[in-house]
């Protein structure tokens, strides 16, 4: 049972200038503009609060103010924040965080029946954390993580400010995601709202997203597609949908649009690695290939294909798939209906393929192994 300490205590402002610590291991040396957590030196102009309470059943910190700057560059150009503690909460009130690249601006206020619980049981304090701003710049991204502005897939998106707005209620065993809106490169948002479910558990954690929203530019997609490439990237991409889940597996619903395009995902995933295992239906309401591929693709689709397995690598892959194409057209020729049916299994594999189109119909059942391969028609 916490107990409190029966004193009381009360300041005015008081203000530390122009100190400075430096915590560093032996031989571990700082590279000037990266931040290394084995070597940081403070050196800090403004460490102030404006007052300090201390009496009965509660403490309070008003007006905290930080400035300070680290060896590697970093700056620190404001940290503030209002504190109090009571029997029955603990509240972190304006907190406002600055460097020169980047921002933060939110509040944390978290409820209990008694104080001894934020040790005791940290899975039932009722939580409501608000984050009203959150920027972080390229220039801070540099600093504490330099080697991603070199990856192919994350770089150019991280040339642009990242952005999260967001708050969650509830408790660990419960947390509501009440907004999450995540904007990152020229112009990607993600937006999520959901639950998730026993965070200090990992094997029971779960989670559900009934609402998830995704945009991608053409701008945002374009360095994934090299410039010899005869494809080309949509003007923009927009999934939307759900999730659902826990540590081992993942189910969706997911619709995703684009010019000349619109598919839905429905399935689930699990045992994530070289021996994913999946159960999946994508529906093909309608695209045109051909507007993405230079006309090497069909320029009009509509069908179904399912896919049920386990593996990636075809030595150990385990798999079966279906496809239904109700239309199917390829440079003015219509080549549907199309059946697709077949396996995958034990380094051997079969096909059977019924096709009734425009002007050629036939059926097809092949098998074949990673060395053999025969075939009926």
């Amino acid at each position: 049972m916490f107990q409190w300490p029966g004193i009381e205590l009360e300041t005015g402002k008081i203000s530390f200038i122009d100190s400075d610590f430096h915590y560093f291991k032996k031989g571990v040396f700082a590279l000037p503009g990266e931040f290394n957590p084995e070597n940081i030196r403070i050196t800090s102009e403004i460490f102030e609060h404006e007052e300090i309470l201390l009496g009965g059943d509660q403490a309070s910190i008003s007006g905290f103010h930080f400035q300070a700057s680290e060896q590697s560059g970093l700056r620190l150009s404001k940290l503030g924040f209002d504190l109090s503690l009571a029997n029955d909460g603990l509240q972190i009130r304006n907190i406002d965080l600055r460097t020169p690249h980047s921002l933060l601006d939110s509040e944390v206020l978290i409820s209990f029946e008694q104080i001894s619980q934020l040790v005791n049981e940290p899975g039932n304090l009722k939580i409501d954390a608000r984050l009203r701003d959150l920027r972080i710049g390229p220039g801070d991204i540099d600093l504490f993580q330099p080697q991603l502005k070199s990856d192919p897939n994350l770089g150019p998106l991280l040339k642009y400010p990242i952005q999260l707005r967001s708050r969650f209620t509830g408790n660990l065993n419960q947390l509501n995601i009440a907004q999450f809106d995540l904007r990152m490169g020229s112009d990607s948002r993600l937006q999520l709202s959901g639950r998730l479910n026993q965070l200090l558990d990992f094997d029971r954690f779960s989670y559900s997203l009934p609402y998830v929203r995704l945009s991608v530019p053409e701008v945002d997609l374009s360095h994934l597609i090299a410039l010899d490439s005869p494809f080309v990237a949509p003007e923009f991409i927009l999934v939307s949908g759900t999730i659902e889940g826990n540590a081992d597996l993942v189910r969706t619903g997911l619709d995703m649009e684009m010019p000349f395009g619109k598919l839905n995902l429905s399935g689930q995933f699990s045992e994530f690695g070289d021996q994913l295992a999946y159960d999946a239906r994508l529906v093909i309401e309608g695209l045109d290939a051909a507007y993405y591929s230079d006309s090497l693709g069909p320029e009009s689709i509509v069908g179904t294909i399912e896919i049920d397995g386990r593996g990636i690598d075809p030595r150990e892959l385990q798999a079966s798939f279906s496809g239904e194409f109700a239309h199917l057209q390829y440079q003015g020729v219509r080549y549907s209906p199309l059946s697709l049916e077949g396996s995958w299994g034990d380094k051997r594999g079969v096909l059977n393929v019924n096709l009734d189109g425009e002007f050629l119909a036939f059926e097809f059942m092949g098998s074949g192994s990673l060395d053999t391969t025969a075939y009926e028609l």
